[in-house]
């Protein structure tokens, strides 16, 4: 039932004359006004309790106990959980210095989880040179898959077992990974390297991470050693021809010679000498490239005396075998052009090696294990050296 407030407001303000109240201060006044009080907070009527106090306040010199405030409650100790223990806990925890507050040390953000890659199964475009521009990620696949970053590492599982196990930490990593024949494994194995990419559409990088039989043990193999030639994907444009193009201009007299000759042949040398080629082509490491020269030798004193270069460099022996012009002649590349036909790169039979010129110098080549040399297109027998 709903509880109804009496209207007390006229009867409280009445009261004090229906009972005979004397002047302010008087103690028949004051208990008639806290009785007053009282009756008001019992009905709940806010008006009246105001106008009973009112009366309270004018009445003056009749003292009314006024209740203290309660404190505000005492807040619980703050609870420092949990707390550092070194060393297994040192963040996300609270740590309390000799003489200072308790301090909250906060954990480190966690690192974003990449977005996974996607597979590059499949068949693929032209050939390119090797790269290694994701060798590093594919290092960083090799330690997290089998804890190896370096030295020689074998394990027992299969081939197929682990390229696919490199490929699948290369997709968590983010990138695109597969093979051009991924194969059924455990004997089909598919191609014997994984090719990696940042995308379907990007350039896919080779490497031969896994050395031998199909079931294992398999020795790891880690970048740049396992890089093998690149791809482009299937369908892209072939890459333009990467032969750099020959000098332009002319060589002059003298004319550096090709082939030995019955007016040239040297005291001595046999008849089957003649036709052969009468200069060679010398090539050396320089750096990170393979820096070749085509050079007549030898018993070439004459022709080297004709272009300004008779003498060794101690200014007494005879030069005997040297470059078709010195070095800085504007001829120096129209004769090498006149000599060798242009150069051209070739691999090692069955090594599947891919080789490259470097810095788009025709005399100038990566190394590949020792599987690419420089040879002249003019004359095939004239070929550098393996590197």
């Amino acid at each position: 039932m709903m509880r109804r407030h009496l209207p007390l407001l006229p009867i409280l303000l009445a009261l004090p004359f229906l009972f005979g109240a004397k002047g302010c201060g008087d103690p028949a006044d004051c208990a008639l006004l806290r009785a007053q009080l009282e009756l008001a907070k019992a009905s709940g009527n806010v008006e009246a309790i105001t106008a009973v106090q009112d009366r309270i306040i004018a009445a003056g010199g009749c003292p009314v106990p006024v209740e203290p405030p309660h404190p505000p409650p005492t807040p619980p100790p703050e609870k420092h959980e949990p707390v550092c223990a070194p060393p297994d806990l040192v963040t996300g925890c609270w740590h309390q210095p000799p003489g200072e507050e308790w301090q909250f040390i906060p954990a480190p953000a966690p690192e974003p989880t990449p977005t996974p890659g996607c597979s590059i199964d499949g068949p693929v475009g032209a050939l390119l040179p090797k790269m290694t521009i994701l060798g590093e990620e594919v290092n960083k696949a090799i330690l997290a898959a089998y804890g190896c970053d370096g030295g020689r590492c074998v394990v027992n599982d299969s081939r197929f077992a682990v390229q696919r196990k490199i490929i699948e930490q290369l997709k968590k990593q983010g990138l695109c990974a597969g093979q051009h024949d991924p194969g059924t494994g455990p004997d089909d194995y598919g191609t014997d390297e994984i090719a990696v990419s940042r995308s379907t559409s990007d350039v896919r990088e080779g490497y031969h991470i896994a050395e031998g039989p199909a079931r294992g043990p398999i020795t790891l193999l880690l970048s740049p050693q396992a890089a093998r030639p690149a791809y482009l994907p299937a369908g892209a444009p072939p890459p333009e021809d990467p032969t750099p193009p020959p000098p332009s201009g002319s060589c002059g007299n003298p004319l550096p010679p090709k082939v030995w000759t019955t007016a040239t042949l040297p005291d001595g040398w046999g008849e089957n000498e003649i036709g052969k080629p009468r200069w060679l082509i010398e090539c050396v490491p320089h750096g990170n490239v393979i820096d070749c020269t085509a050079k007549v030798a030898p018993q070439a004193c004459g022709y080297c005396a004709s272009i300004d270069m008779a003498l060794m460099p101690d200014g007494v022996q005879p030069r005997c075998g040297c470059p078709v012009r010195k070095e800085g002649s504007p001829e120096r590349g129209p004769c090498e052009i006149y000599l060798t036909g242009g150069m051209r790169l070739e691999a090692e039979e069955g090594s599947g090696a891919m080789c490259s010129f470097a810095h788009g110098n025709q005399f100038q080549f990566e190394p590949n294990g020792g599987n690419c040399r420089l040879c002249s297109i003019a004359d095939p027998r004239v070929c550098g050296g393996w590197f």
